[in-house]
């Protein structure tokens, strides 16, 4: 092979195995899974941006299923990028599952090519870097966490962890070159990151304490610091703006309170979003849990080995970029440890983190032989997993192919029966994907009709099926088994 293009050639490899290790599930409805119920909830927010004025929304993301109101719901929990790059595909290719992956699953691959240039940029003296780069790539790629999450339509997705390797590898060729480019395409990088979600906060930290010790450093960890407080101060006041208008502002405070584990210790019982108590213990043993079903258990060992011998050895030149995306990722778990209990997803960015310094070691300690066999070792191990996730998606969904068209099918059909300004009631907890679908306020209620309807799945509704029986007679039958009671025009 020609050596000079054995660098275009290795990265054009990753990006192609990317996408095709990452399109499982492209078409898939929404439903309650992990991600079934982040697309159908923004694909909510994307669809109300494109229908409601803009000096309604301000630009923030709108949960508000059904006929338009003067005051809708706002959510800013999260920045609202997401919402803007669904609500741009939904007006380039029309709503749908796909469109709503098609964003996050494209930056899944950006990301897997800028993990390869920043290994690329890092082991450049080494005799068959490209080879190397593209392993370090493709070890984190063929996670199944990488796998299965790599299309979530979710501000903690593909966009965050695209932005933080994007900023990374400008910033390993600043370190080469000190170009002013490569320092403004790291900002702009954590820019458009800090509009996907909070833990690129946490890799501009890691970054700036990065750049300090570098020769010439000291500029760019201040234009990392100033451009971070410029953007969250921003994003604050932004944020005020938006409840100050619509209201609702101590719901992000209770979230916070929540996913940081603070609410407990002010007297607040900690719990998972359904409610149920947990304890520290619990919190620790669900987020191990949770790196485990990612199936990085092997390549964790490894990872958290070479971590050390980076810190040791590497953390002040070039290789001390690898620490930044196990910072950010890191960080994420332990300031928000109830949101990592809750969220299997918020793994992926650990990942990488845990990937690329593996290689990174190998390349510097590991006799060849012996590199080349733990790296395929690896390797095999999280294609075997990936593979085991692709070819049996309906076990890493959780739902069989049947069961994900629930919500789209009788979606459907409620539209098809009511109008947009229908209220319903139903006697069981909600369904954000029948919420997106059907695109009619439902509330989730167990003791009083006071609407215009009753949704009932085949569960049953109880003392409200009876009720809806004796006011409204005989009720309409939906896909799969649901029941719809509706008062006479």
């Amino acid at each position: 092979m020609n050596r000079a293009a054995a660098p275009h050639l290795a990265g054009l490899l990753v990006l192609l195995l990317t996408a095709a290790l990452t399109a499982q599930g492209l078409t898939a409805p929404f439903d309650n899974g992990d991600q079934g119920w982040s697309g159908a909830y923004y694909s909510l927010t994307a669809r109300n941006l494109l229908r409601y004025p803009p000096t309604t929304l301000l630009g923030a993301m709108c949960i508000e299923p059904g006929a338009l109101v003067d005051a809708p719901a706002i959510y800013a929990n999260h920045p609202p990028a997401i919402a803007w790059l669904l609500a741009a595909s939904f007006a380039l290719f029309g709503e749908g599952a796909l469109a709503a992956r098609l964003g996050p699953w494209l930056l899944s691959i950006a990301a897997a090519g800028f993990a390869y240039g920043l290994m690329l940029r890092i082991l450049h003296r080494h005799r068959d870097a490209a080879l190397w780069s593209a392993l370090a790539a493709l070890l984190a790629v063929s996670t199944p966490a990488w796998v299965y999450y790599g299309s979530l339509p979710d501000p903690q997705g593909a966009g965050v962890l695209c932005a933080i390797l994007a900023a990374c590898w400008a910033a390993a060729g600043w370190h080469r070159h000190r170009r002013p480019l490569d320092a403004a395409l790291c900002g702009a990088a954590l820019l458009i990151g800090f509009t996907f979600d909070w833990p690129v906060y946490f890799a501009a930290g890691a970054l700036a304490l990065w750049a300090l010790p570098q020769t010439g450093g000291r500029r760019l960890a201040a234009g990392i610091a100033g451009l971070t407080t410029a953007a969250a101060a921003l994003t604050a006041g932004w944020t005020v703006a938006v409840y100050a208008r619509r209201g609702g502002g101590p719901h992000i405070l209770e979230g916070l309170a929540n996913r940081t584990g603070l609410k407990g210790l002010f007297g607040g019982a900690l719990a998972d979003d359904a409610g149920n108590a947990l304890s520290v213990l619990d919190l620790g043993l669900g987020i191990a849990r949770h790196h485990l079903d990612a199936g990085f258990a092997p390549a964790s060992l490894a990872g958290a080995a070479s971590l050390v011998l980076l810190w040791r050895r590497g953390r002040r030149g070039v290789a001390g970029l690898l620490l930044v995306p196990f910072a950010a990722g890191g960080l994420h778990v332990l300031v928000f440890p109830q949101g990592a209990y809750v969220h299997q997803y918020w793994q992926l960015y650990l990942v990488a983190g845990l990937a690329l310094p593996i290689v990174w070691a190998a390349c510097e300690v590991t006799p060849a032989r012996l590199r080349s066999a733990m790296i395929a070792g690896l390797l095999t191990f999280n294609v075997a997993s990936g593979a085991r996730a692709w070819l049996r998606a309906e076990v890493r969904w959780g739902w069989t192919a049947e069961e994900r068209a629930v919500f789209q099918d009788v979606g459907e059909a409620l539209r098809a029966a009511t109008t947009p300004s229908t209220r319903l009631v139903s006697g069981e907890p909600g369904h954000v994907a029948l919420d997106y679908y059907g695109d009619r306020k439902i509330a989730w209620e167990s003791e009083s009709l006071g609407a215009d309807g009753l949704l009932s799945s085949p569960m049953g509704a109880g003392a409200l099926e009876v009720a809806a029986a004796e006011r409204w007679g005989e009720p309409r039958s939906l896909p799969h088994g649901w029941r719809l009671w509706l008062a006479e025009p």
